[in-house]
């Protein structure tokens, strides 16, 4: 059943990009890199993930591009989004940057144990997209952006 209401979420969306890799036979998160931001964000019922998930989401500029569920996982991607540079990227002379959610929800019993993962990606003068550092600014908006998911989270109605 859940399946059915995640295709109609993810509706034409595409296979999941780069989120998944194959080790030992079995699917796992990508590991954490220097352009990421690594954060597990709470328990989360189905409904918290097709519905409340996408609503706060919107609310930062974000919109799942894609959804897969990987035995009893379940993992989504939003889109890259533009976003203005930081004081700091900007006197590193980076020309545009811009931010990707990922999400591994893994199921613990009753609930899904949600992770978030933040990617920033940068230009330089070459437009070539590259994976961005982590300064202390994107490093706050990331901070910002799991608070409210954990807010939201916490402080919702559950339903099962």
């Amino acid at each position: 059943m859940f399946i059915g209401k995640l295709q109609l979420l993810l509706l034409g969306l595409t296979a999941l990009y780069p989120m998944a890799c194959i080790a030992s036979g079995e699917r796992t998160v990508a590991p954490r890199s220097q352009s990421s931001f690594n954060e597990r964000s709470g328990q989360v019922t189905e409904s918290d993930l097709y519905l409340v998930l996408p609503r706060i989401l919107a609310r930062h500029g974000f919109f799942i591009r894609s959804g897969e569920r990987v035995s009893r996982n379940l993992i989504f991607e939003t889109e890259w989004r533009n976003r203005q540079l930081f004081a700091d990227e900007q006197s590193e002379g980076i020309t545009a940057a811009r931010t990707r959610l990922r999400f591994l929800a893994t199921w613990s019993g009753k609930l899904y144990s949600l992770r978030l993962m933040i990617d920033n990606e940068i230009q330089r003068g070459n437009g070539q997209w590259i994976p961005g550092h982590r300064g202390q600014e994107f490093m706050e908006y990331a901070r910002q952006i799991a608070h409210d998911i954990r807010t939201e989270i916490a402080s919702g109605m559950r339903r099962y």
